[in-house]
């Protein structure tokens, strides 16, 4: 089976490759393939297990905050493997930002142009957005390309639904291309930081508390509500 093959720790052999099936993919940083287990759909990866770690214990202290965030869970005993609950619904699909920005009248990359037309769809969209901002700023992922976050619509009408949760944060924290932590994405982020913000970092420092993997960026959030 290709989504067992897929699986091994080993995947350079898989990316030559180029799978893509319907429940299995090289596309990405790592390989993936979906299961169905106890009445969900499971997206499995094979990753480092410092990006294993950064991606599920970032998740659940954005689930235990009330933030919208995908579900993460560890795989077998060396954590080389993690798997992911789709968010999807019946009759829902996941359209990345990188191809829905077009619906837009300015398509642009530029983060100012992205803040802008997610928030011209409506208030819950913008606070979505902030708060995905906010942990990318915290949790110092600089992975948060235009096919890392989107929208969820309707299969049968088109029609947009809302902002797909906070996903892949396997290159955040200490999994990192540098394998360390540094606050200097939340100081610049900070500096435009607006009363919602804070209320936002409050939060996530509160779900931190539980969390001591996560010491540094609570130490760093602590540190910026205390200025």
């Amino acid at each position: 089976m290709v989504s067992e093959y897929i699986l091994f720790p080993g995947d350079t052999a898989v990316h030559r490759m180029d799978v893509a099936t319907p429940n299995a993919s090289a596309d990405g940083s790592f390989p993936k393939t979906w299961r169905f287990e106890e009445g969900s759909w499971w997206l499995y990866k094979v990753q480092p297990s410092a990006a294993t770690k950064a991606e599920v214990e970032i998740s659940r202290v954005l689930r235990e905050a009330g933030w919208e965030a995908a579900e993460y869970d560890y795989v077998g005993r060396f954590r080389k493997r993690v798997k992911s609950r789709s968010f999807l619904k019946a009759h829902e699909f996941f359209e990345p930002y990188d191809s829905f920005r077009f619906f837009f009248a300015h398509p642009g990359d530029d983060d100012a142009v992205i803040y802008l037309n997610i928030a011209s769809l409506g208030k819950a969209y913008e606070r979505a957005w902030k708060r995905i901002l906010l942990a990318d700023a915290l949790f110092a992922n600089t992975d948060r390309h235009m096919r890392n976050f989107g929208f969820i619509r309707s299969s049968l009408t088109g029609a947009v639904l809302r902002l797909a949760p906070n996903f892949d944060n396997n290159q955040a924290y200490l999994a990192s291309p540098g394998g360390r932590y540094s606050e200097g994405m939340l100081r610049m982020y900070m500096n435009q930081a607006d009363d919602a913000d804070r209320k936002n970092l409050q939060e996530l420092c509160e779900a931190l508390s539980a969390h001591p993997y996560l010491h540094q960026a609570q130490e760093a959030g602590r540190a910026f509500l205390n200025a």
